[in-house]
């Protein structure tokens, strides 16, 4: 209670509010205003968490955050969570590795000034015949989050995974193929709303593969751990990085972004909308890489933005 215990003591003068701005009506309370407005995106209802009342924006296609109004009371920060689309898997003649997650980044006790900010949502990359397209960037707020690599092709000799935010797993059809490597820092600890370092956001890179005739795609990176290598000559391809658990939208509820694609034969996508199987798209709006294919592989999910803000 600080400064208004000091102010109801009876040794105290009477408390009319005029020295600290409030309103000079009546009924006791501030009248002024002690949090910022803003529109834009779409608006989720109030909710509390951690004895914080919040509301969230959540861009799903491109927009503006415009901030309204900051009264000379309120804390002008915003926290956000910015995902880019993720890559698309890899294909050709062979098996294709796993597309990279988009990278992901998430902070909070951002400042921000009474202007317009544009938001941009990236898109996946395709799945192809032969190397997956990357995925394309998302930004708000001056962010920018980096789009998932593609997965790398199956046929000889272009198999590399290509870099992005994280990078695209390696494809099947010449020997010691690279995966991708990954704009997005390495090291999340697991959990759940955890920060991403000052100047990048999470990613891994993908898995290299041994090459070989028959031989499967890797898994594509994700935003909590790299992708795997293939399960054998043929057997199965390699899982995508598993992504990472947020609960901006609406405090309660978990949801996992930015999954690597799954590497062809059968690999399965990373936790977090990464593709499943062969070539099975990364899930909408999470940042998921799309999985490897025997012929194409499967498109990048696109990414998500989302702020919210203290109201109460």
């Amino acid at each position: 209670m600080g400064i208004f215990n000091e102010f109801f003591k009876k040794e105290k003068p009477v408390f009319t509010g005029s020295r600290f701005g409030f309103g000079s009506g009546g009924g006791g309370g501030p009248t002024v205003p002690t949090f910022i407005s803003a529109t834009g995106g779409n608006s989720t209802p109030e909710y509390t968490s951690s004895g914080i009342t919040y509301k969230a924006h959540v861009f799903t296609s491109p927009g503006n955050f415009v901030v309204t109004d900051i009264p000379s009371l309120a804390t002008a920060t915003v926290d956000y969570l910015i995902v880019a689309g993720g890559g698309g898997g890899g294909g050709g003649p062979k098996r294709g590795g796993g597309g990279g997650a988009g990278e992901l980044v998430y902070r909070i006790d951002h400042t921000v000034t009474a202007i317009t900010y544009p938001v941009t949502v990236g898109g996946g990359g395709n799945g192809q015949n032969d190397t997956g397209s990357s995925g394309s960037p998302s930004s708000a707020l001056g962010v920018v989050a980096d789009g998932g690599g593609g997965g790398g092709d199956g046929g000889d000799p272009t198999t590399n995974g290509l870099p992005g935010g994280s990078g695209g797993g390696a494809g099947s059809g010449g020997g010691g193929a690279t995966p991708g490597t990954a704009a997005g820092a390495s090291g999340h600890p697991g959990g759940v709303d955890v920060a991403s370092p000052p100047n990048q956001g999470w990613g891994n890179g993908g898995h290299p593969t041994t090459g070989g005739g028959g031989n499967a795609g890797s898994g594509g990176g994700g935003a909590r751990t790299s992708g795997t290598a293939p399960h054998g000559d043929g057997a199965g391809g390699g899982t995508g990085g598993a992504g990472a658990v947020y609960t901006i939208v609406n405090g309660v509820d978990g949801v996992t972004y930015a999954g690597g694609g799954g590497g062809s034969p059968g690999g399965s996508g990373g936790a977090g909308g990464g593709g499943n199987a062969n070539g099975n798209h990364g899930t909408n709006n999470t940042g998921g890489g799309g999985a490897g294919g025997d012929n194409s592989g499967g498109n990048g999910g696109p990414g998500i933005v989302v702020i919210r803000y203290r109201v109460g």
